[in-house]
């Protein structure tokens, strides 16, 4: 009888560690691979490289591509700046973003770079800590906008000491599935079209683009105009804007 009291009583107590544990996870929302899982140094630099890069993507694609626009108007809450842009009425806009796939690539950039490059140096101190000595280079950091995918290269030379091993790590690459490199190029053909024409018919465009984008313009009363290109899919999004071939006010219809 006594054995048997002694296996519940053991149960119980298991029991209520277990509720404990699974309390704490819920309420701190917490990962069970990234509690019990080691992370290498790799590992760790690549996943604070992927969410800066996520969230400089998000930044600029509301914003016209940039960072802190200048030169913007304000829609929905939204800094929206002009890729193409002039004051004067019955007028051609003039480029202000000529080679705009370049320009968002370093706009991301400059987002992400501080990220990064204190992202490790906490590593290295932490694996300092640890006991281990890590060198490594200056980084240096490159985006460029690929067709279906924003790729970021830190080169750093990264070695790692323990005793007698050491593991070197020439670059970290990762990537983010993004249709930026897409909606760099046609935000830039409407562009030309718009400096040309002066207007653009977004039905016509979407059929003569691809399937999964959607267009949409939206006119301001002073003549600028936003357009939002989106991924019927994803529902990523891009947005800037335009002024050219202006009307006045009363003009507009």
């Amino acid at each position: 009888m006594k054995l048997k009291k002694g296996q519940v009583t053991v149960f119980i107590i298991l029991a209520l560690v277990i509720i404990f544990v699974i309390i704490l996870l819920l309420i701190n929302r917490g990962d069970l691979t990234s509690i019990f899982k080691f992370q290498s140094p790799i590992e760790k630099i690549t996943e604070c490289s992927q969410t800066a890069l996520e969230e400089a993507i998000a930044l600029v694609s509301t914003q016209g591509g940039a960072l802190e626009p200048k030169n913007f108007f304000l829609y929905e809450d939204n800094k929206i700046d002009y890729i193409c842009y002039t004051t004067e009425n019955y007028k051609p806009c003039k480029m202000q973003k000529p080679i705009l796939k370049s320009s968002i690539e370093s706009e991301l950039k400059e987002y992400v770079e501080p990220r990064i490059k204190q992202c490790i140096a906490s590593v290295k101190e932490d694996f300092e800590k640890k006991g281990r000595t890590v060198t490594h280079k200056e980084p240096e950091i490159s985006i460029e906008l690929m067709p279906d995918n924003v790729i970021l290269n830190t080169e750093l030379n990264l070695q790692i000491t323990e005793e007698d091993s050491t593991e070197s790590y020439k670059n970290i690459k990762t990537s983010i599935n993004s249709n930026l490199y897409e909606f760099s190029a046609i935000a830039s053909s409407i562009v030309n079209d718009e400096v040309k024409l002066g207007d653009i018919e977004t039905l016509s465009y979407m059929l003569a683009n691809q399937p999964w984008l959607k267009l949409e313009k939206k006119k301001q009363s002073e003549g600028t105009k936003i357009y939002i290109l989106t991924n019927r899919e994803t529902e990523e999004h891009f947005w800037f804007a335009t002024r050219s071939f202006a009307m006045p006010p009363a003009v507009i219809s």
